[in-house]
């Protein structure tokens, strides 16, 4: 049953690939395009990863664990404030692409790459709820 599963996750990763390469080559410059709405949802999950730090830390005995990091609560701090920055530079950036060129692949891609990444947070409860 597992392998099954990850042959579907395969399979909906390469789907989802395909269509973002689409949107890239349907944009007159698709590359700036792919960067344009690719760049948030890279930018979110990176502060995701920093807001893990406090997570883990939080949950464990340090000497166990071993989530130890120089500066500690100061430099994750920095790092998830600096992803949510590039984030939202991110978003701006799309969107002053979508205003300034008049076809907007890049603003509805960056929307859309955010939608998926929100989507994907009921779908992680529910499986969750599911394993219980």
């Amino acid at each position: 049953m597992e392998g099954r599963q990850a042959g579907q996750r395969a399979l909906t990763q390469s789907a989802i690939t395909l269509v973002l390469i689409g949107f890239g080559a349907l944009a007159r410059d698709g590359f700036e395009t792919m960067t344009g709405y690719t760049a948030p949802a890279f930018w979110g999950f990176l502060f995701l990863v920093g807001i893990s730090v406090y997570v883990f830390r939080s949950r464990g005995d340090l000497a166990k664990d071993g989530f130890r990091v120089p500066f500690y609560p100061v430099l994750p701090a920095i790092f998830c404030l600096s992803c949510l920055w590039m984030c939202w530079s991110g978003i701006n950036y799309a969107l002053f692409l979508w205003s300034k060129s008049g076809y907007g692949f890049a603003g509805i891609g960056s929307m859309l790459g955010i939608l998926v990444m929100l989507a994907g947070i009921p779908i992680v409860l529910l499986t969750k709820k599911q394993k219980r």
